[in-house]
């Protein structure tokens, strides 16, 4: 009895342990300024603009910035998409203003800057370059 009792005290202090409490600021008003979090190894971050909206959101895994980052205007529209792979840029980045329009395109390959586009009014090309 007094061994399975052990044993059950070991495994469920190990399992608390396990979890991890998410890792939280905040500003002076009590609303939340940024939190990370751990999800099946992958570290999940978010930052928030004063007035609790989401300002960006990525993911890191072994140190290293990984999958998609997004950067959000206070309006909520997206100013930002990039991708990482092992910390590495990687993939189309998109950019565009607080109003919602593409301002620019850059595409990496093995982390390396390949192609960049400059978007204009009515997402006119203004620019492209190949690197």
């Amino acid at each position: 009895m007094r061994t399975s009792l052990v044993a059950v005290l070991l495994f469920l202090s190990v399992s608390l342990l396990a979890q991890e409490k998410p890792l939280q600021e905040r500003y002076q008003n009590g609303r939340l300024k940024c939190t990370r979090f751990n999800v099946e190894g992958t570290d999940v971050f978010m930052t928030y603009y004063e007035s609790g909206r989401l300002k960006e959101r990525g993911t890191f895994r072994n140190g290293r910035r990984e999958g998609i980052w997004e950067q959000y205007a206070e309006n909520g529209a997206l100013l930002a998409r990039a991708s990482f792979r092992n910390g590495h840029r990687n993939g189309t980045w998109e950019f565009r203003d607080a109003r919602n329009e593409l301002k620019g395109r850059l595409t990496y390959t093995d982390g390396q800057l390949a192609h960049a586009e400059q978007f204009g009014d009515a997402r006119s090309l203004v620019a492209s370059r190949e690197y």
